[in-house]
């Protein structure tokens, strides 16, 4: 299977919350590098670069949200993501605002 852009995976993502149930669903994309640097002494003691790469997505049903996020971006892994989220609307209360 072809690397989906983050464009595609967020779309992907949203349109299956959609079709297992979500009167809405959104989804965003968080990528980020960090880079540490320790001199001790003059001297360079470390130099570190980290990056992460994660999706979040939030759901609305019966005036109920859901969110949850992961860096495991595996599609098995995404398909849960979908399926908890949906789950926890039943575990919150319903707001008017939603």
């Amino acid at each position: 299977m072809p690397k989906l852009s983050a464009i595609d995976l967020v779309e992907k993502v949203r349109v299956q919350a959609e079709r297992s149930g979500a009167q809405e669903a959104e989804t965003y994309l968080d990528s980020g590098t960090i880079t540490e640097v320790r001199i001790r002494q003059g001297q360079v003691e470390l130099v570190q670069q980290s990056s992460i790469l994660g999706l979040g997505l939030r759901v609305f049903r019966d005036r109920r949200m859901g969110f949850l996020y992961t860096t495991d971006l595996r599609e098995t892994v995404l398909t849960e993501i979908v399926n908890r989220t949906l789950a926890l609307t039943n575990h919150s209360s319903p707001r008017d605002e939603n």
